[in-house]
């Protein structure tokens, strides 16, 4: 354009590239001491999910960088949870400028329970103890280094101990003799130590013992009342004897029975055999009741009367006398006994006629038979009833199972008649 006169310099510029800022961001955590390290385990750049990707691509096309949180902390406290960044081959890490946004890692106090678990046992006349017992001591030395997990044995349960610490403490396990509850006791001075020795109690916020309970219970015994039987002889049946369960090894006891007044029995039958206490202690058949250090329950005998085999014959009296026109009759009787086996009844007559077995029971016979005249010849003389009984007047004949009655005879003989004639003298006329 001749309208302008133009010069043309050419001179050196300056091109700047300023770095890429990225933005590094790393997590929270928190957890209660175990004497574990907490550890920032994710760390992200650009928003990358932290659970899938620590190796991040794309900060330009082409570069890489993976990025790991390096944050850790055991005691409690809180740190920020740091990171380091390995760049990618070839990756000039001046053209980024870091940004980060750094979470936390916070360890707070611990929570200790040391809980000795609780026993229960059977009473066996000995002393016994709870758990945590050891064999030549009543206390015991509690020793227990942590795992940062619960603790689970026979005698104890410790959980929150961290791994590497170490409990010292004393402990007296519950012991007891008869049947009830009984408590352990720790003792109030303790350490934790961690395994360079140094006290760490103060990590943790609470610190609870729990003790434990030993429960004795009672002996479960059956006690039996004893049968028996025998055969009737007049005297009561009693039976104070009795049986019991298998007691603990170990246990010497012997138990005090009494009998109801009732277990007893003296006629022909049956009748229960009751426990009424066992050593002093009121007890009701079938029914569990706590005596002393035993909780008994008790069962009934039987007592049984059987009848007498004895064979006892009442035999009415035979009788004759010669024709006089009277009525002959004889109300008299005999009781003889045949013994059976081992019974030993015999019979004695009594001044009123009557008849008393040696079992204390009075036989007594109606017997009937008439006879007047020598035509009618010999008549029965007939036992025609007869009763048993005892002191008190009851019948007691069901006692005898073999009674059986004979008949006598009575007869007229034929009488003398004699016939007397007078002699006369006169002289003849």
């Amino acid at each position: 354009n001749g309208n302008y006169s133009v010069s043309l310099y050419v001179r050196d510029g300056r091109l700047q590239i300023l770095p890429k800022e990225v933005t590094v961001t790393t997590g929270s955590a928190e957890k209660a001491y175990d004497g574990i390290a907490l550890e920032g385990s994710t760390a992200i750049i650009d928003g990358t999910n932290p659970e899938t990707a620590t190796t991040i691509v794309g900060l330009v096309e082409g570069e890489t960088a993976t990025v790991n949180a390096t944050g850790t902390i055991t005691t409690p406290g809180s740190i920020k949870n740091t990171y380091t960044i390995a760049w990618g081959e070839g990756v000039n890490e001046h053209n980024y400028t870091i940004k980060d946004t750094l979470g936390t890692l916070t360890v707070t106090n611990g929570t200790l329970i040391v809980t000795i678990n609780n026993k229960t046992v059977t009473y066996n006349g000995s002393e016994q103890y709870g758990y945590a017992k050891t064999e030549d001591s009543d206390t015991t030395e509690l020793n227990i280094t942590g795992n940062g997990e619960t603790i689970t044995t026979d005698d104890y349960t410790v959980e929150g101990l961290g791994a590497g610490d170490t409990l010292k403490i004393t402990y007296t396990p519950a012991k007891g003799t008869n049947a009830g509850e009984y408590i352990g006791e720790f003792k109030e001075t303790y350490t934790i130590i961690n395994e360079d020795d140094d006290d760490v109690s103060s990590y943790y916020e609470t610190k609870t013992f729990k003790v434990g309970k030993l429960s004795i219970e009672p002996k479960k015994v059956t006690i039996t009342a004893d049968s028996d039987d025998k055969v009737y002889d007049g005297t009561p049946l009693t039976k104070g004897t009795f049986t019991a369960t298998a007691l603990e090894e170990g246990d010497d006891h012997t138990f005090t029975v009494v009998m109801t007044a009732d277990s007893t029995i003296t006629n022909y039958g049956t009748q229960a055999n009751v426990i009424a206490t066992v050593d002093g202690v009121a007890v009701t058949t079938e029914t569990a009741t706590e005596v002393g250090n035993y909780l008994v329950t008790t069962a009934n005998g039987t007592l049984e009367i059987t009848k007498s085999q004895s064979k006892i014959t009442i035999t009415a009296t035979n009788d004759e006398k010669v024709y006089d026109g009277n009525s002959l009759t004889n109300a008299t009787y005999t009781v003889t006994v045949e013994a059976d086996g081992d019974e030993e009844i015999t019979a004695t007559q009594q001044e009123d006629g009557s008849w008393k077995l040696s079992t204390g029971d009075v036989i007594k016979a109606d017997v009937q038979g008439t006879v007047t005249h020598v035509a009618e010849g010999t008549k029965d003389n007939v036992v025609a009833s007869y009763t048993i009984t005892g002191a008190d007047g009851n019948d007691t004949s069901a006692n005898y199972n073999n009674v059986e009655t004979v008949a006598g005879t009575l007869s007229v003989t034929v009488a003398t008649l004699t016939v007397t004639t007078e002699g006369a003298e006169k002289t003849y006329d």
